[in-house]
């Protein structure tokens, strides 16, 4: 998950929940930030150790990262702060192929929230690229500005009482008919139903 929001605005006092929580569950839980000064300020506010990522990741610039696929971390959640100021190269080292990796999960089966539905990071443009890395069959349909393609996650929208649909029902498009052009079926909890109305979640 991602929490975000500005200066001040509150984001330390859900992270010691979230840490209370993942403790409470038994779970061995790792800090880290991008930089010294974020990863002291971390371990100020949790009483926990907070480690820089190249740190955390055992980096030298003879031999690069030595946690990786191989000699992953030793963890069952990681909290990164400051993520703001992480660049693309950092954060590969971090975040499509080891989370599935790591807790044995398709990647269809760990989701990105997002506050915002436009811009660069907003729902709209990531569920863009989400779908090329992660689905990038050519069998699709098109709708608009969105392009429905077989192994798409998605989300209903609205609701639909005659077909038993509803707002926020997640599922998978099965199949599509790009000859006949239409949408055939997702599925949801166990049961085959049309899409209407969806959206790529």
């Amino acid at each position: 998950m991602v929490l975000t929001g500005g200066p001040g605005t509150g984001k330390t006092t859900p992270t010691q929940g979230i840490i209370a929580a993942l403790k409470t569950a038994g779970m061995n839980i790792l800090l880290t930030a991008p930089i010294g000064r974020a990863a002291k300020r971390m371990s100020e506010a949790t009483g926990m150790e907070a480690k820089t990522i190249h740190r955390l990741l055992e980096y030298n610039p003879k031999d690069g990262y030595k946690r990786n696929e191989e000699n992953p971390l030793e963890a069952d959640a990681l909290i990164v702060d400051e993520c703001s100021m992480i660049d693309i190269l950092l954060m590969n080292h971090l975040v499509k192929e080891r989370l599935p990796k790591a807790y044995s999960l398709s990647p269809g089966n760990i989701q990105v929230l997002t506050p915002m539905q436009r811009g660069v990071v907003g729902a709209s443009n990531l569920n863009l690229a989400l779908q090329e890395a992660l689905n990038p069959t050519s069998v699709c349909l098109n709708r608009g500005d969105y392009s429905y393609r077989r192994g798409d996650r998605v989300m209903q929208i609205q609701n639909n009482y005659d077909k038993g649909v509803f707002n926020g029902d997640l599922g998978y498009i099965e199949e599509v008919d790009m000859e006949e052009d239409t949408e055939t079926e997702y599925e949801t909890q166990g049961k085959v139903k049309p899409i209407i109305g969806c959206k790529k979640g």
